[in-house]
């Protein structure tokens, strides 16, 4: 199962170029269910406030950092974004309280500031105004967050994404942002992130939790709010199946799951089925099941999954039960059938997550299905355990399959498999896998350097994808052997063609185009 060290810090676990052997005496004798999407979206931070390529970044921001911080951004330097990890409230307002607006800045991203029970007041700190995005990770806050934070929306005019973790006061401090929500027009994304039990393992604090009736009041607002694309609030309140069926049957309210981002418990596996036939949900779905699940209920969801044209990701996570405080993870084999009959009988899918653990001969079947479908870009499986069976198994896919992006396969505990070595083999020649994560021990040296070498072989990947998007967007000439060579190798991956669509901010159709465009130009 995946550790909790995302999840601590979302910003420091794993990077694009990651291939990990997980020592266990170092990580927290804990776990939960995140989205692997936060694992393959963080970027490597540094450790020091450089400025570098318009960003600034600082893991841990102390008092005497926050005035270096705050007379760094009063020379107003063309800073477009910046990322802090930990910070106290004292480095907080050290840095920013006061500080002038600075015009090129759209981004920051806070991994997490300890509040001490005191108000930020960011709606008062006039740099906070020219952001596009905001990342708010807070702890033991005031009883004024929400307040704070919904003053913030209100006298936004730039804002699009907003993201808050850990905290957001409670159905009190939710109910006054989702007010402001209903009136703000710039914001296309609002989340909601690592709160429950998660917030409280991290903060040792009992953070106010969110009830069941919060569904409701997004609902309301969605139905309201036409400019709000997406709201994410996967597992931060209970979903209940009374609740989901009343809102289904006003009309009113039945287009906003196709906007509203939850985890889908297995009691409302009928009902999410029938809003997939009708392509009226969200493209991605989170689904949490147990071993008791209804299996004719979830064979016809994976029936309706596979004639959806719509869907990119699909996660399945186990259940956790509130009074037990555990997750109940026990084999839930229908689910990697039911994705294998979709794999089989779909094209647009991107993401498969099976976070609930499946027996290995299941995942060989996976794997074999994904030397057809080569339009899976991310595939996380919960295994139970790594055998050189299924290093084998991958190495033979890695070989064929040139779209696979990510791989994540993770178990309780386990050495490395020897025929790792066989996935290294494949690595060499394959150019489009920029992440692995085996969650295993790496106990001897000889591992240690073939893990070692599968880095630098998923480094060569991340550096081969830059260099064919640069290639691709910039219309070189032909005479640029190293860009024609990156993309001869990469060639037309559905990774290429998310970071030109991602880059230009057109359309997949037209990012493809300009992928085959170039394609073509270098193959003459």
């Amino acid at each position: 199962r995946r550790n909790v060290l995302d999840k601590v810090m979302s910003h420091s676990v794993l990077h694009n170029t990651a291939v990990e052997g997980t020592f266990r005496e170092s990580i927290p004798e804990a776990s939960t269910e995140v989205s692997n999407q936060e694992t393959r979206d963080v970027t490597r931070r540094t450790s020091l406030l450089t400025p570098s390529d318009t960003t600034l970044s600082y893991e841990k921001l102390s008092d005497e950092d926050a005035v270096l911080l705050r007379r760094t951004l009063s020379a107003r330097p063309p800073v477009k974004s910046i990322y802090l990890g930990q910070t106290s409230l004292s480095s907080f307002k050290i840095a920013f309280n006061g500080l002038e607006e600075i015009p090129s800045l759209r981004e920051i991203t806070f991994g997490l500031i300890d509040c001490e029970s005191e108000d930020l007041d960011i709606a008062r700190c006039a740099i906070f105004k020219s952001l596009h995005s905001l990342d708010l990770s807070c702890v033991k806050v005031g009883r004024r967050f929400g307040k704070d934070v919904a003053n913030y929306i209100c006298q936004s005019k730039f804002l699009e994404e907003l993201r808050l973790s850990l905290s957001c006061g409670g159905d009190e401090g939710i109910a006054i942002i989702i007010e402001a929500l209903t009136l703000n027009d710039t914001l296309k994304t609002f989340t909601l992130a690592r709160m429950g039990p998660l917030a409280e393992l991290i903060s040792f604090h009992c953070e106010p939790q969110l009830s069941s009736d919060v569904l409701n009041g997004f609902a309301e607002m969605l139905a309201s709010n036409s400019s709000l694309e997406l709201v994410d609030v996967r597992g931060v309140f209970p979903v209940e199946k009374d609740k989901v069926s009343s809102l289904l049957g006003q009309e009113r309210h039945g287009g906003v799951f196709k906007r509203l981002f939850i985890e889908w418990p297995e009691q409302l596996l009928p009902e999410l089925s029938e809003l997939v036939r009708q392509e009226a949900c969200y493209s991605k779905l989170h689904v949490i099941v147990s071993s008791s699940v209804d299996e004719g209920e979830l064979r016809e969801f994976f029936e309706a999954a596979a004639s959806n044209k719509a869907l990119v990701e699909l996660h399945f996570s186990p259940y956790y039960d509130e009074l037990d405080k555990r997750w109940y993870d026990d084999d839930v084999d229908a689910v990697a059938e039911g994705i294998l009959f979709v794999l089989k009988r779909t094209t647009t899918l991107r993401e498969i997550d099976i976070s609930v653990p499946v027996h290995n001969c299941h995942i060989l079947s996976i794997f074999d299905a994904l030397k057809e479908n080569r339009n899976i870009t991310a595939v996380s499986i919960h295994t139970e355990g790594l055998t050189d069976g299924l290093m084998k198994s991958l190495a033979e896919l890695l070989a064929v399959n040139k779209a696979l992006d990510f791989v994540s396969l993770y178990d309780y505990w386990g050495h490395m498999p020897r025929e790792v070595r066989k996935v290294l083999q494949a690595l060499r020649t394959n150019y489009t896998l920029t992440t692995l994560f085996l969650d295993c021990e790496v106990d001897n040296e000889e591992d240690y350097f073939t893990m070692r070498e599968v880095r630098s072989l998923l480094d060569r990947n991340v550096s081969l994808m830059e260099r064919a998007a640069e290639f691709v967007l910039s219309g070189a000439a032909v005479s640029d052997k190293e860009g024609v060579d990156a993309l001869k190798k990469v060639q037309a991956s559905p990774r290429l063609v998310e970071k030109v669509r991602y880059t230009t901010g057109n359309t997949e159709e037209s990012a493809m185009k300009a992928v085959l465009s170039a394609l073509a130009r270098v193959s003459l």
